[in-house]
């Protein structure tokens, strides 16, 4: 019981606590920001006050987010799905930012005819395989084109 009220012995207890505790504190355990335009492989999520609007345009809070530079690839999952995209790759940038309540993502890509029509995907429950409505090209196997487009639908993209 004597030990306890000694002055000696607290003292060394809260000297070891406390280089134990910088001790244990490494750099795998600190949370670094990297600086905007110099991330390459992590994508950096910022604090907002307010939520943006998700109506196409980029607002200015999106400057404060650092961007993730990437370049993704059409994979070949097999069945001839995305014949005639295989192996196309599509530079791209994405950012994000969050509240409270939420976590915003934005990504921009190049898109050369800045076309917002597309085909959508249907399951053929016939052929048990995946197919885009007839308004898209048609590939052959070999990634030839088979078939042009007649006509395009014209879809909207919401935020969810």
């Amino acid at each position: 019981m004597k030990l306890l009220q000694s002055r000696k012995f607290w003292i060394i207890t809260t000297l070891t606590c406390v280089l134990g505790y910088v001790v244990s504190c490494t750099k795998k355990d600190q949370v670094i920001m990297p600086v905007a335009g110099n991330n390459t492989s992590s994508l950096v999520s910022v604090k907002t006050t307010a939520a943006p609007n998700i109506d196409g345009n980029i607002e200015q809070a999106w400057s404060n987010a650092p961007k993730l530079n990437f370049t993704p690839t059409v994979p070949y999952p097999g069945n001839n799905l995305f014949t005639g995209y295989n192996g196309q790759q599509y530079p791209a940038t994405l950012r994000s930012m969050y509240d409270d309540k939420y976590i915003y993502f934005l990504a921009e890509w190049t898109d050369a005819e800045k076309s917002v029509f597309v085909a959508t995907w249907y399951f053929n429950p016939a052929t048990k395989l995946w197919a885009q409505e007839p308004t898209s090209k048609t590939f052959d196997s070999n990634g030839n084109i088979t078939r042009v487009a007649l006509a395009k639908t014209n879809l909207q993209c919401y935020g969810i």
